[in-house]
């Protein structure tokens, strides 16, 4: 497989086991390429350690993208670390840098069960909260990179829209977005489109 994915929105389709969750692994450092380069941003990734790519990854599986024995505000912080080194992450900091963050995409902001949701044990969360709480840490990280393996899966319609918008705008910044999906009905987002048989 030879492939470059520009910055924008690059959408990845496939049926249920062609290698859609195998590739994003291997770009994100998850699985070991044994054959093969990976470049990141014109620089030689294949054996670059994962947590050195500037990569933010929502998994199939959102719990594996949001630590279950922290808080909400505590993933969202942890996602922001590297923006603000020295800044102390109040639950009310992180609040304020969301719902600015959300109205420059033109979202009404945190919606009550979004704040709500702030302070409550992540392994609480429902399946959808947890994608839309991953979705969330994605857009406050700086990473130049967002991977997306199957993330409108346990999203309902409105909440699907909002990650929609989420991904648009990181688009827009220029950061490059990886999606993957099986369902070309629920992800219909422009931007470049590969096929995986």
């Amino acid at each position: 497989l030879s492939v470059t994915f520009s910055p924008g929105i690059n959408c990845i389709w496939g049926s249920n086991g062609s290698g859609k969750s195998t590739l994003l692994g291997c770009i994100s450092g998850e699985i070991k390429v044994e054959k093969g380069d990976i470049f990141i941003e014109g620089r030689h990734a294949t054996g670059m350690p994962r947590h050195k790519r500037p990569i933010f990854y929502i998994m199939q599986n959102e719990f594996e993208t949001v630590a279950q024995d922290l808080r909400v505000y505590e993933n969202l912080g942890a996602s922001m670390k590297a923006k603000s080194r020295l800044m102390l992450l109040t639950i009310r900091r992180i609040g304020m840098g969301l719902r600015d963050q959300l109205h420059k995409l033109g979202l009404t902001g945190l919606a009550r069960s979004d704040t709500v949701l702030l302070n409550q044990l992540a392994g609480r969360l429902s399946g959808g909260e947890a994608q839309r709480i991953a979705a969330y840490m994605a857009l406050m990280s700086d990473s130049h990179v967002l991977l997306a393996d199957e993330p409108s899966s346990g999203l309902d319609e409105e909440h699907l829209a909002i990650l929609k918008t989420i991904m648009e705008g990181m688009a827009k910044d220029g950061r490059t977005v990886i999606v993957t999906t099986h369902d070309s009905r629920r992800f219909d987002i422009p931007g470049k489109h590969f096929k995986i048989d």
